[in-house]
């Protein structure tokens, strides 16, 4: 339950990120207003999620992976012969410094100078990469969304009996509401300047990664991982991330980035798990034994498979 809940409430921010550099990319090749980008998006994105589900969202993935993939490297040719050379993406910024102001900007600026100076053609891929990248992480992350909340929490504390097709019936209406929320959040982000929104980006993985990266490590090689740990280490980080927000300047330099914070979240749990666990008492026997059995089923394998 409260896994479900840390993972519904805080891949919201995250899904209304992925708005957040189309603004400037969409305003730059078509000068397309911000608003209809994200509304043209959700809807496309909604339509194909609720019709097609898992399956629809899987081959779609696949398709903008492909994308994706061929897009970035003609991002990576185009830039490297325009500049000469020697650079890849993450110091391609550097080049292009002197041609925003980023104090008044920041960096979201970066990439579009970058791409200004391209060929319509590649300005063109870009934008096709850029919509496939976002359209394939919104439609995973509403899907995993509505599934963790009407099956795990739904399904396990209010409505016990809920026949499939009413689980169904239920995911496709908060595909709606999750896709319907991240869009709003997005657009009060662009139409009020709020940068707040955009921070919770780093936020809600800082959250995510700190609560389930250890309870989950560990207890895929350890018999002695207990709930109580788990609980522990859930609360420690979204306690961490929420204070994070409200109250960062009173943090230490270092964890003032919503980014070091979230590795200090990751690394804490590292140690919190495996203390609270010598002092919580066990988890029955019974049922470790049988998950930790698939362990010892012995198969065989071609010797080039094994090597």
């Amino acid at each position: 339950m409260g896994a479900s809940a840390i993972i519904c409430v805080f891949l919201i921010p995250y899904t209304a990120s992925l708005y957040n550099g189309l603004s400037r990319l969409f305003g730059m090749a078509f000068n397309i207003d911000y608003s209809v980008c994200i509304i043209l998006m959700a809807v496309l994105t909604a339509i194909y999620v609720i019709a097609g589900g898992y399956m629809a969202t899987a081959i779609n993935d696949f398709i903008q992976g492909i994308i994706m993939l061929l897009g970035i490297s003609a991002v990576i040719v185009a830039v490297l012969k325009s500049k000469g050379g020697s650079y890849f993406l993450g110091g391609f910024g550097r080049l292009f410094s002197d041609r925003i102001d980023v104090n008044a900007n920041g960096y979201d600026f970066v990439v579009p100078a970058m791409l200004s100076g391209l060929s319509l053609l590649l300005i063109a891929l870009v934008v096709i990469l850029v919509l496939s990248a976002s359209m394939s992480t919104l439609s995973s992350l509403v899907i995993a969304s509505s599934s963790i909340l009407t099956i795990d929490f739904l399904k396990e504390l209010v409505f016990r009996k809920m026949e499939e097709k009413k689980q169904v019936f239920t995911m496709r209406i908060l595909i709606v509401v999750f896709i319907a929320v991240s869009s709003v959040l997005a657009l009060i982000q662009y139409k009020s300047s709020v940068t707040f929104i955009a921070q919770l980006m780093g936020v809600s993985w800082g959250v995510l990664a700190g609560s389930f990266l250890s309870p989950f490590m560990y207890a895929l090689y350890s018999r002695n991982v207990t709930k109580a740990s788990c609980w522990v280490c859930f609360l420690f980080s979204s306690v961490l991330m929420i204070a994070n927000i409200f109250f960062r300047p009173s943090f230490p330099v270092i964890m003032q980035s919503p980014i070091n914070c979230g590795a200090i979240a990751m690394l804490a749990g590292l140690v919190i798990v495996p203390v609270v666990s010598l002092f919580t008492p066990k988890p029955d026997k019974k049922p470790v034994d049988n998950a930790f059995a698939c362990y010892e089923v012995r198969t065989e394998v071609a010797r080039k498979t094994s090597l």
